[in-house]
């Protein structure tokens, strides 16, 4: 007997791979495989049966990244393991290099794309908590130590404890307005409005203090920490190439990170945008969505959070939710991120039309 919700979608095509009633509609699978799979109401189907090594090579990569386990096969095939071994999957190879997707999702993330920058002697950085495989984690491990764990909101949070237990000295640092049970043993909680920018271990703040977060130990002193908030872009030594930025909307702690990367053909350095849930591609609408379905604040928060995103220069939107964009000119993404804002305004306010998982408060 098989459970309902694991029973195949009557709108896939016939054939090996199928989606099951069990799909979360996150869309993940349409963005990593277009050609597979596409949208059918409220969910994912496979619209076309992959026929070429290639093709089943990225149709297993979409399946291992499904938050449900709602992609499945008809018979058994070793290239999945092939497709797990692909993970951390490279953004772009050229234009991006050391920039990963880390492949499988959480299911309380609702299917959230969580990503790794390699940053070689200085500690590689994760954009919120892939699902814990110790295949996957001994793939992360071979590419350098995590020294941090950036999450963008408490929803991505799932499974932090067991990325710890493998990198036992990676900092996991989160908004302190989205503390709850799963998330207050987290070592950096960052407070006020941002941004925080990375600064060397043990750095001292002048006398006059910079930071305006709650360290544990005063205001002058950075014995532990490295992300702390500053009132000027230039009053402290800090690293220019990583910078946290508040957005709230999707939830009250929401966070954006932005990262100079690699160098541009038109000279300069690539502007990466990490969102997580606060904006992306949707594959449904084919532009920019602020997902409000899953807000916590109110629309013109989370319309104001990204317009505040439209002035970083993004050149490549890298959302937790949603497809990624590069865009041409840093112009090009500031004005795709003001019309979001500007549909977004345009909504009726509502609030509190909460769907994720997770959302307890301590």
């Amino acid at each position: 007997m098989i459970l309902k919700r694991k029973m195949r979608k009557r709108r896939n095509s016939s054939g090996d791979f199928f989606v099951d009633e069990s799909c979360v509609d996150c869309d993940i699978c349409c963005w990593m495989d277009p050609r597979t799979f596409k949208r059918s109401g409220l969910g994912a189907v496979v619209a076309s049966q992959p026929k070429s090594e290639e093709d089943r090579m990225r149709a297993f990569q979409a399946m291992l990244a499904c938050p449900a386990g709602s992609i499945r096969v008809m018979r058994g095939d070793r290239q999945v393991i092939k497709a797990l071994e692909s993970f951390p999957l490279p953004v772009d190879e050229e234009r991006l290099p050391g920039i990963y997707q880390l492949g499988p999702t959480t299911r309380e993330s609702m299917g959230n794309t969580p990503y790794l920058i390699v940053r070689p002697g200085k500690g590689n950085i994760m954009i919120d908590v892939p699902r814990y495989l110790e295949q996957t984690a001994d793939q992360v491990a071979a590419l350098g130590d995590v020294k941090y764990m950036i999450v963008t909101a408490r929803d991505n949070a799932d499974g932090h404890e067991r990325w710890k237990k493998k990198f036992p000295g990676m900092i996991r640092i989160l908004h302190r307005l989205d503390l709850v049970r799963k998330t207050r043993i987290m070592e950096e909680r960052l407070d006020g409005k941002g941004p925080w920018y990375l600064v060397e271990d043990g750095f001292e703040s002048p006398e006059d203090g910079y930071v305006t977060g709650d360290t544990g130990k005063g205001h002058n002193l950075l014995p532990r920490f490295d992300f702390f908030e500053v009132a000027d872009e230039d009053c402290a030594p800090h690293d220019p190439t990583v910078k946290i930025v508040g957005i709230p909307g999707q939830t009250r702690g929401s966070i954006g990170v932005i990262v100079e990367w690699g160098k541009r053909k038109r000279g300069g350095k690539e502007r990466l945008g990490f969102t997580g849930g606060t904006v992306g591609m949707s594959v449904e609408k084919e532009k920019l969505d602020t997902f409000t379905r899953t807000l916590e604040t109110d629309r013109a928060t989370l319309a104001s959070s990204v317009r505040l995103l439209s002035k970083e220069g993004i050149t490549w939107l890298m959302p937790g939710r949603g497809a990624r964009v590069m865009y041409r000119t840093r112009k090009e993404g500031k004005a795709d991120l003001e019309k979001a804002a500007g549909r977004t305004e345009a909504l009726p306010n509502l609030a509190g039309n909460r769907l994720l998982f997770g959302t307890e408060f301590l």
